[in-house]
């Protein structure tokens, strides 16, 4: 859907940068072209329900990185399906969110939120860059792969 909205800076919501063409259009982490600015921004978040994007200033802004994410539990596919049983508590496992990426050290623990989903909490040992809801995050014990699933939300 090609609804315009506004474009915010996440660092300061009274700074507003103009108009976009859809949030649809942008990914998390992506430089984010604003006609007639010098300054170099990234796309750091999406607020659906008000159709705003969010930037930031530079590519090592904290806003950029996350330190835990969800996955809800049907969105989770394990290559044994016993692992279901087996990751109650927190593992330490090798992650992987994004394609070719050096994987990173997480803990993966089932759990139940406060709204009262079941599924997966992946909290990372240093705050990864750039996580998106529907990205997939895959799983591996040292070269073998586990599984992974698709993320819900990012926090």
């Amino acid at each position: 859907v090609d609804k315009p909205g506004i474009i915010v800076d996440i660092d300061n919501e009274q700074k507003k940068y103009g108009t976009h063409n859809g949030l649809f259009r942008y990914t998390i982490g992506q430089g984010a072209k604003i006609a007639g600015l010098n300054e170099k921004l990234f796309v750091a978040g999406k607020r659906m329900a008000t159709n705003e994007l969010l930037v930031c200033s530079g590519s090592n802004n904290p806003a950029l990185f996350s330190g835990s994410c969800f996955i809800k539990l049907e969105d989770m596919f394990w290559v044994d399906e016993n692992m279901r049983t087996k990751t109650k508590g927190p593992m330490l496992l090798d992650c992987r969110v994004r394609y070719r990426q050096t994987s990173v050290k997480c803990y993966l623990s089932f759990v139940t939120t406060l709204m009262g989903e079941t599924g997966y909490k992946i909290e990372f040992e240093v705050p990864e860059k750039a996580v998106t809801p529907m990205q997939a995050a895959v799983f591996y014990d040292g070269e073998i792969c586990l599984g992974g699933g698709l993320i819900s939300y990012v926090e």
